[in-house]
C-alpha cells in the first residue's frame, strides 16, 4: 500500500526527485522486490524507476529517485505504483503478488499548453481512457456490507461500444471480482456504477481496493482491458 507521496505535485516533463513511502506485507516467500513505476509514455504501460530488496514479514520503507511526469488527457491520469514483485532476482520468470498506484497532481508548463493547441491530433492524446472520480462512502468497515457508488469518466476512441466493469478486491491483493457492468459507446461520457461489497483487508494492511476497466465488445480471448482506474480505500 502507498501511504505517501512527495512531492505533492510536479511539473510536466520536468524531471523531479520523488519520494514513495510504502508499507508491504510479505508472507509466502522469503524475500521479494518492491517496484516503484509510472505510466509515462504511453499512458497503459508502466515504468519502472526504482525498486528495494525486502525480506519476509512487513514494514514501510521509503524509495526515492528521479523521474519524468507527463501530462494525459482527463482520462488518462498519470500514476505512481508500487508493486511487490517475486522472486527477488533477475532472469527469472517475475510476477506481482500485490500492487498499488496513486494518482498525482501535475502542473502544465506554458510549452506543454502550446505543444498540445499546436497537435490536438497527437497519437499520446488519442488513447482510450478512464477515470474515478468519486467513491462514495469513502472508507468502509470490515465485515459490514456496503452499498458502493463510483462515479466515473471514459473516452472511447477505438471501438464503437465497449464494457465498463466494476470490481472490489475482497481482502486480495491482486484481481478483483466484478460487481457492475455498464454498456458505453464511443466518446467521452461520465457514469455511476453501483455495487454490493462486503469489504474485507488484504492480510494486515487495512484497505481494500475498487477496480474499473473498460473492455472492447465483443471481448477478445484471452480478455484484455484497454484502459483501468483503481483507488485505494482505508478499512476501519
Amino acid at each position: 500500500m502507498i501511504v505517501g507521496v512527495t512531492p505533492v505535485t510536479f511539473a510536466d516533463g520536468i524531471e523531479t526527485e520523488v519520494a514513495v513511502t510504502v508499507a508491504y506485507e510479505l508472507v509466502d516467500a522469503p524475500a521479494a522486490l518492491i517496484e516503484i513505476v509510472s505510466n509515462a509514455v504511453p499512458a497503459q504501460k508502466i515504468h519502472p524507476f526504482a525498486s528495494q530488496r525486502v525480506e519476509k514479514g512487513s514494514g514501510t520503507i521509503t524509495l526515492r529517485e528521479k523521474f519524468r511526469p507527463r501530462f494525459w488527457t482527463p482520462t488518462l491520469v498519470p500514476k505512481i505504483g508500487a508493486a511487490l514483485i517475486v522472486p527477488d532476482v533477475e532472469f527469472a520468470p517475475r510476477k506481482a503478488v500485490a500492487a498499488d498506484q496513486r494518482r498525482i497532481t501535475l502542473t502544465l508548463t506554458p510549452e506543454t499548453d502550446a505543444a498540445e493547441v499546436a497537435r490536438p491530433a497527437s497519437p499520446v492524446i488519442a488513447e482510450d481512457g478512464i477515470s474515478i472520480k468519486s467513491i462514495v462512502p469513502d472508507r468502509f468497515v470490515e465485515g459490514q456490507a456496503v452499498d458502493v457508488e463510483v462515479t466515473v469518466s471514459y473516452e472511447l476512441l477505438s471501438h464503437e461500444g465497449a464494457e465498463i466493469v466494476l470490481g472490489f478486491s475482497n481482502g486480495r491483493a491482486t484481481g478483483y471480482s466484478s460487481a457492475a457492468r455498464v454498456p458505453v459507446k464511443i466518446g467521452r461520457g461520465e457514469i455511476v456504477l453501483r455495487g454490493r461489497m462486503m469489504p474485507k483487508t488484504s492480510g494486515a494492511l487495512r484497505f481494500a481496493k475498487v477496480h474499473v476497466d473498460l473492455f472492447e465488445v465483443p471481448r477478445r480471448i484471452p480478455s484484455v482491458a484497454i484502459a483501468n482506474d483503481a483507488e485505494t480505500v482505508r478499512v476501519n
